[in-house]
């Protein structure tokens, strides 16, 4: 059995640096994601990649993480930004999590001395997000539009409030224990426990999903004082937004909510952790067990006619999430058909 050493933290954190200068080049083995998508595409280590490439990486990478423990030698080193549960299920329980002790100053200095790394502006906002949210992944996703969507039907209202002519928007734009269908390719549902107060610490309310637009409403560690306050309820995530009278946008949204021209809400968010269930099936079922960040909720024109809908877009993180539950459990079933191999064979002798 291996010695298995996670090594994360932000851009430009050291993380490589760490391993080169403790690691055994004569025994150890190392995952690092930028070495492989450069040996796999022949494309400079932090130039973009298509979404077949990625989604080949992570497949690999699962299957790295399945087999690390397993491996003769003595220690394997696993990089990333920051381990999801996924990942932190696939490398196993006596993994060793060691984070860069790297200040946000530090990182943003070395990305200046860094001529990999062309984009400084871009890597200068992953950075920044890192110690703001702790997820470079997830920050990466929302911009590329790669996050996780689902809408639901008849879910926002204009009521009144507090006896008063100021009117506020409240709905659910999260809903738990429904089972829906993905575009047909799995059965999903969120557990309860998917979503808590770290989840909702951050999010704007949005309309269509325009991240371009100036927030309707925010909420900010979702105090009293927020401008939109979510609560987590038996059933989903309800919420309340105080719409501003001055703000032509938020009338037009007051208007057509009334009308009924707008009945729909849904919600931008990544999943750090979900469980599959029949895999072997063409048609698997999937409950998110945790939900890392909620990016936004918004009031949507064009809700879906059934329950939930995702975009094609919004699909890739999912589907990566299946493979990588498939490559595991093909991983787990060759494990034992070893593991049952060898023990027939010491019956022989």
């Amino acid at each position: 059995m291996a010695t298995v050493k996670c090594i994360y933290g932000p851009p430009c954190s050291g993380k490589s640096t760490f391993v080169n200068e403790n690691m055994n080049p004569e025994t150890d083995l190392v995952w690092d994601f930028d070495e492989i998508k450069c040996a796999l595409t022949k494309k400079a280590a932090h130039e973009p990649i298509s979404d077949a490439q990625n989604d080949m990486c992570c497949w690999l990478r699962a299957s790295f993480a399945t087999v690390a423990a397993d491996s003769k030698t003595d220690v394997v080193w696993f990089i990333c930004t920051k381990p999801n549960e996924n990942i932190k299920e696939l490398l196993g329980k006596d993994t060793e999590y060691i984070e860069m002790d790297a200040t946000e100053d530090e990182c943003l200095e070395r990305l200046m001395q860094d001529d990999s790394r062309e984009d400084k502006e871009f890597f200068k906002r992953l950075i920044h997000e890192y110690f703001q949210n702790g997820s470079e992944e997830g920050r990466c996703k929302v911009m590329n539009k790669e996050c996780e969507v689902r809408n639901f039907l008849n879910a926002v209202e204009i009521r009144k409030k507090d006896d008063s002519d100021k009117l506020f928007l409240a709905g659910v734009p999260i809903v738990f224990n429904k089972k829906t269908d993905i575009s047909g390719l799995w059965e999903e549902s969120i557990d309860p426990e998917a979503v808590d107060e770290d989840t909702l610490k951050d999010v704007r309310f949005l309309v269509n999903h325009d991240f371009n637009m100036i927030p309707l409403a925010r909420s900010r560690r979702n105090t009293k004082n927020s401008t939109m306050r979510l609560s987590i309820e038996e059933d989903g995530v309800h919420m309340e937004a105080d719409l501003d009278e001055k703000n032509p946008k938020a009338l037009e949204l007051n208007s057509a909510v009334e009308r009924g021209d707008v009945s729909g809400m849904s919600f931008a968010f990544l999943v750090d952790g979900d469980k599959w269930e029949d895999l072997d099936s063409d048609y698997p079922k999937r409950t998110i067990t945790h939900i890392a960040e909620i990016f936004e909720v918004s009031a949507v024109t064009w809700p879906a006619y059934e329950q939930t809908s995702i975009s094609a877009r919004s699909l890739e993180s999912g589907k990566a999430s299946l493979e990588e539950a498939r490559a595991a459990l093909d991983n787990a079933r060759k494990r034992s058909e070893r593991i049952a191999e060898l023990n027939s064979r010491l019956e022989e002798i």
